[in-house]
């Protein structure tokens, strides 16, 4: 939610005080005496009059000029932009997270071969990669992309970017493919496989085992990183990367286009305790928990801002990258906190407090819609008054790529609090109550698909700001 910083001038208050005029009695007279005897002044000459002069002519009045619509209140501090949201990002490695709220700074810092043009979800334009190449089919099925990588692009260490920097960074994401990353979206595509591990154990019985992984034979372990490295190929001298897919795949641009396909530093991540590149050794950066992470904290990318600091459950600083190649942001400051009651969220943004706020779900629309002075239309551009006194601009209709989703967990965890007694008592279910085939068809036969559309799925097709 954008919204401008306001300034809300306070009107004095002109306070008159009421004077009273007291009537005075006059005084009794004294006598009056009589004049002193003076001498005889001079008669004064008298002046001839002043000629007079004509009277000047009466001024046309000043034509009044129609008062215009009234400006949009001015930001506190036009570099700082404020962002007060809900939830706290899971880690900063952009090869692992995979939400909503550490991605949405992620994509701020790094950045990848493509991204998307405007506001079309469709369209794509090069970002690290000079162009787009098309895809090439193989005598195997399968097709090739072969990227020419751009030069002069500096990390935020200051170290120069390489095609090396790219390969590794793609090696990394896939062979960190465990379930709990964004990495099977890559792995379908280059393996036809959904997790890393299927690369060495095709059966899965290896999926999410960390431990199990790192217990499988040296020789299968090296062979598969060797695959993953085959795939995807890189040429400093050349400026090249080339990737081969097992497979045609529609969304591949789409794809990469996210922030798990950023380019980060080899030399870097390898300095911060990452994943060296040492296919000998890869299965120890598999199956890592979060809160593990080399790099959950640190960050080091190629875009348009670079990470002050992370308060976990409180704030995420942002200051802008001067190396960025790119136009420069206006903004230098960008502060993201954490407040997860909308009440105090929409009062900030009132006040002037904050230049953005999330919105927590359909039915606080409603309460943002009282801001709005004027709604535009984003394919025409054009813009109508509603509200005279609101301080946001709505833009719709825009397409939404937010989606929620409901899973049935047939293994639901000891001391859930969403279970009631932990019995089918009627006061509860059992933890594995889902992990009955016929529980879940019967759910999804009574489920309420309308009202879940209407009241849970809805999202306004706009975007709110200044």
């Amino acid at each position: 939610m954008n919204r401008s910083k306001t300034v809300w001038f306070v009107l004095s208050v002109l306070v008159v005080a009421s004077m009273v005029l007291s009537a005075c009695a006059p005084a009794t007279p004294a006598a009056t005496q009589a004049p002193a005897a003076q001498p005889t002044a001079a008669p004064v000459a008298t002046k001839a009059p002043e000629p007079t002069k004509a009277p000047e002519p009466t001024k046309a009045p000043e034509p009044t000029t129609p008062a215009g619509p009234k400006p949009y209140p001015v930001a506190k501090d036009p570099e700082t932009y404020t962002v007060l949201t809900f939830g706290d990002p899971s880690e900063l490695d952009p090869h692992y997270n995979y939400e909503t709220a550490g991605g949405g700074i992620l994509f701020n810092i790094y950045q990848g071969l493509v991204s998307f043009d405007g506001k079309d979800p469709t369209k794509f334009k090069p970002v690290l990669a000079e162009a787009i190449p098309d895809s090439v089919a193989t005598e195997d099925g399968g097709v090739t992309y072969d990227w020419k990588i751009k030069s002069g692009i500096t990390f935020q260490d200051g170290q120069k970017m390489t095609p090396e920097d790219v390969a590794y960074s793609f090696w990394r994401v896939l062979l960190m493919a465990d379930p709990n990353t964004p990495g099977f979206l890559m792995t379908e595509p280059f393996f036809k496989v959904y997790d890393a591990a299927e690369l060495v154990d095709p059966s899965g019985a290896l999926d999410g085992d960390s431990d199990g992984l790192k217990k499988a034979d040296p020789k299968k372990l090296e062979a598969a990183c060797q695959t993953v490295k085959d795939a995807i190929k890189f040429d400093n001298e050349k400026g090249t990367v080339s990737m081969k897919l097992a497979q045609p795949w529609g969304p591949f641009i789409a794809t990469i286009a996210q922030r798990w396909a950023s380019v980060v530093s080899k030399e870097w991540a390898t300095a911060n305790g990452a994943w060296d590149g040492d296919c000998k050794t890869w299965q120890n950066s598999y199956g890592i928990a979060s809160e593990s992470l080399p790099l959950r904290d640190k960050t080091n990318g190629t875009g348009p801002y670079k990470l002050d600091h992370w308060t976990p459950g409180e704030e995420v600083v942002l200051t802008a990258f001067d190396g960025y190649v790119g136009e420069k942001p206006a903004i230098k400051r960008v502060v993201i906190k954490n407040i997860g009651e909308f009440g105090t969220r929409f009062a900030s943004l009132q006040a002037g407090d904050a230049d953005r706020i999330s919105v927590g779900s359909a039915a606080d629309w409603a309460q943002m819609d009282t801001l709005v002075r004027e709604e535009c239309n984003a394919d025409t551009g054009e813009c109508k008054e509603i509200n005279p006194d609101g301080i946001l601009r709505v833009i719709k209709p825009l397409i939404s790529l937010t989606r929620t989703d409901i899973g049935l967990n047939e293994q639901i965890a000891e001391g859930s609090p969403f279970v009631g007694s932990g019995k089918l008592d009627g006061e509860g279910v059992p933890l594995n109550f889902f992990s009955d085939p016929h529980i879940r068809k019967a759910f999804n036969y009574c489920f309420d698909y309308e009202t879940y559309i209407k009241d849970v799925q809805f999202v306004k097709p706009s975007v709110h700001s200044r």
